[in-house]
């Protein structure tokens, strides 16, 4: 008897860690892909799941040399379901003297206390006319995936 109920404990954890497992966020970059060149206006395709309600998705973009998130303006290049079921949107791969540099594209998964940071420092940065970049992300923002691309 003891056997059995051995067994029987072993086969709930098991399919409650696949069952947990299987609803987790994902937020992956499928292209570009890693060690792509990419021009400085790129599509970004995501396959993205189960974002808890009350977080948003952004993608931010890290330039190597540079150490500052860049994350990318939504309410300029939005994301949006493709026909697939997966996501799309455009990211700036930096400015226009940066051939040959390398990036980290990223996926960031952020509640609402990070949201309302990057939202401020967005709008602060397009008052003044200047993006210095972040030096780390705002606490509540959660970085999902990572791809390093380089400039054409």
């Amino acid at each position: 008897m003891k056997k059995y109920l051995f067994a029987i404990l072993c086969i709930l954890l098991v399919s409650t860690g696949i069952t947990y497992c299987a609803d987790a966020t994902e937020a992956k970059i499928s292209s570009p892909l890693n060690g792509t060149i990419v021009p400085k206006i790129i599509d970004v395709e995501l396959a993205v799941k189960d974002i808890p309600t009350g977080q948003d998705l952004w993608i931010g973009v890290y330039p190597l040399d540079v150490k500052r998130y860049y994350i990318q303006d939504k309410r300029h290049s939005p994301i949006v379901r493709t026909i697939s079921g997966n996501l799309s949107t455009e990211a700036r791969i930096g400015i226009d003297f940066d051939d040959g540099l390398r990036f980290k594209l990223v996926t960031i998964v952020a509640n609402r206390t990070a949201m309302v940071a990057i939202l401020d420092y967005m709008d602060k940065s397009n008052k003044i006319g200047s993006w210095p970049g972040l030096v780390e992300l705002p606490d509540g923002a959660v970085i999902y995936d990572t791809k390093i691309v380089t400039r054409e």
